[in-house]
């Protein structure tokens, strides 16, 4: 009788073990990963409509993306427009309001402007690389 009390407070205790491991290790990492994606789509839908009020009526929004980086642990949002003169698009932290990579390129394919403070050597020369750097960060 006595040994089966004591393996019954040996798996008593390795359950508790393993309970405290599953809610340290995975269970609260993923509710914090849940909540940032919240909190990212919130802060990015918001800084999105700002961005976009009050804007002429020849400016077509792109869809915008949101998303909470783990890499960079930080909310992005990636947005842009087509007007008259071109296209622009680019990628903002939505916590700081930092502009990490921004692409402008006007009608005529005449002028590209590209930029990204998170690799400085980086230069484009199209959409389409611009678009390969971005989804690299979205995905």
């Amino acid at each position: 009788m006595k040994k089966i009390k004591e393996n019954l407070q040996a798996i008593a205790i390795i359950l508790l073990a393993l309970s405290a491991l599953y809610y340290t290790f995975i269970y609260l990492p993923l509710k914090f990963e849940t909540s940032m994606k919240i909190e990212c789509y919130e802060k990015g839908k918001t800084a999105v409509e700002e961005i976009f009020t009050g804007m002429s009526d020849d400016v077509i929004q792109m869809n915008s993306k949101y998303l909470y980086s783990k890499d960079l642990n930080t909310c992005l949002y990636k947005t842009g427009y087509y007007d008259n003169e071109g296209t622009s698009d680019w990628v903002i932290d939505a916590l700081t309001n930092e502009t990490l990579i921004y692409f402008y390129g006007d009608l005529a394919g005449n002028g590209v402007l590209c930029y990204s403070t998170l690799d400085e050597s980086w230069i484009c020369s199209s959409k389409s690389e611009y678009s390969d750097f971005a989804d690299k960060i979205f995905n």
